[in-house]
């Protein structure tokens, strides 16, 4: 049980011993607090119960035990809350009920809580705990609505009788803390510390603008002109640039080759600017160049202008999209792709590689042998052409029938 020192008695507590345990039945607990600030607050607890009163339907207080937090423990509220509900298991035997106000004390309990104690109060669920063990009897906790009125009672919110428990329980908490009151002297004696402090954060305040004052300005940073999202702004610098594009997820060029996500256009453009067609040449052997206007015709099909072609043993692609055809006896080809406008992606990366490597285009083949009676000339593996591209458009001399597959 508390202190001696911290337990007092009323009512009918006055003619029960230290030892007198209180019988089974309801009981009210409640904690309070006197002051808002945390250095001068003193939180006490009370646990009271009622009796029938002369009038019909009215109840009075019976008795009740009331007391205040140590000296050695924090005083907050729940705290208080929950030094009543121990107050509880240890002065009663039998099957009793707490009714609190505490909604977290009676939400604890149900959560087992003096089973597993944490947090904060966890000394004080571990007692709780303790006691439940070896005492005799149900315990149970119920939850009131705090500081309910008349109003309450005829809305059926609240009883009568639970309503005069709780006021009885919250006034003989409130006498619980005023035991353990910070006294005048000392409440003065802080009120005065706290007034040198606010003299003192005013004075730095004045000292750091006065210094702040006289202190030479610090030059400001030039910062980077912010270039507008608008698309005029992109088609500026991108034709500053000298960048031909193909447009998609990332932006390729068909001059340098240079391939940029679009979301890194903006910040690129300005410092990277078309190195042209020279600075994209393809691994070679060094066999000679092959004229574009030579490998154009495919099939009896003619490409689009927009493709950069090379031809080797029987393969004509472009080193742009990676597109490309069979031109080796007996095949019709597959010209599709060429026919129509050059259009890098996802699958021209893969293609480029491996005619990097000087492999074939097509995974796991090799390169055909050349017909006898090719019409396009083998003069070894090509590179890029050097030339530059030329213009985008619609192709030339592609027949109107549809048997180019």
């Amino acid at each position: 049980p508390p202190p001696a020192a911290l337990l007092h008695a009323s009512g009918d507590a006055l003619l029960l011993g230290r030892d007198d345990p209180l019988p089974a039945g309801t009981y009210y607990l409640d904690g309070s607090g006197d002051l808002p600030d945390p250095r001068l607050r003193r939180c006490g607890w009370a646990l009271a119960w009622l009796k029938p009163s002369e009038l019909q339907g009215e109840w009075r207080m019976a008795g009740a035990f009331y007391g205040s937090l140590g000296d050695d423990e924090p005083h907050t509220v729940p705290r208080s809350e929950l030094t009543a509900a121990l107050a509880l298991a240890k002065f009663t035997i039998g099957d009793v009920i707490g009714v609190s106000d505490c909604l977290p004390v009676v939400n604890g309990f149900r959560a087992l809580h003096h089973r597993h104690p944490s947090g904060p109060n966890a000394d004080l669920w571990a007692a709780l705990g303790d006691r439940l063990a070896e005492r005799e009897g149900g315990f149970d906790l119920r939850w009131i609505k705090a500081h309910a009125t008349a109003a309450d009672v005829a809305k059926h919110h609240i009883s009568g009788q639970d309503l005069q428990g709780n006021y009885v329980a919250d006034v003989m908490a409130k006498k619980g803390a005023s035991l353990a009151a910070v006294s005048f002297g000392q409440r003065t004696s802080l009120g005065m510390t706290d007034g040198l402090a606010w003299k003192v954060q005013r004075r730095l305040a004045v000292a750091h603008s006065l210094a702040t004052a006289a202190a030479p300005a610090l030059p400001r940073v030039a910062r980077t002109p912010r270039i507008e999202l608008a698309t005029e702004a992109l088609e500026l610098l991108i034709a500053n640039s000298g960048h031909t594009f193909t447009r998609g997820s990332s932006w390729r060029c068909l001059e340098c080759e240079a391939e940029v996500p679009r979301r890194l256009l903006r910040r690129w453009l300005p410092t990277n600017p078309c190195a042209g067609s020279g600075t994209g040449a393809r691994r070679s052997d060094g066999a000679q160049l092959l004229n574009n206007d030579v490998i154009r015709r495919v099939n009896a099909q003619t490409a689009h202008a927009t493709h950069r072609l090379a031809a080797h043993r029987g393969i004509t692609w472009c080193w742009r999209c990676g597109a490309y055809a069979t031109t080796a006896a007996g095949s019709q080809g597959h010209v599709v792709r060429l026919k129509a406008e050059c259009a890098p992606g996802m699958r021209s990366k893969q293609v480029l590689k491996r005619l990097d490597r000087l492999l074939p285009p097509k995974y796991g083949s090799d390169w055909p042998e050349p017909p006898a009676d090719a019409d396009l000339p083998d003069a070894g593996f090509p590179v890029r052409p050097p030339s530059p591209p030329p213009e985008r458009g619609a192709a030339e001399g592609l027949p109107d029938d549809d048997d180019s597959d």
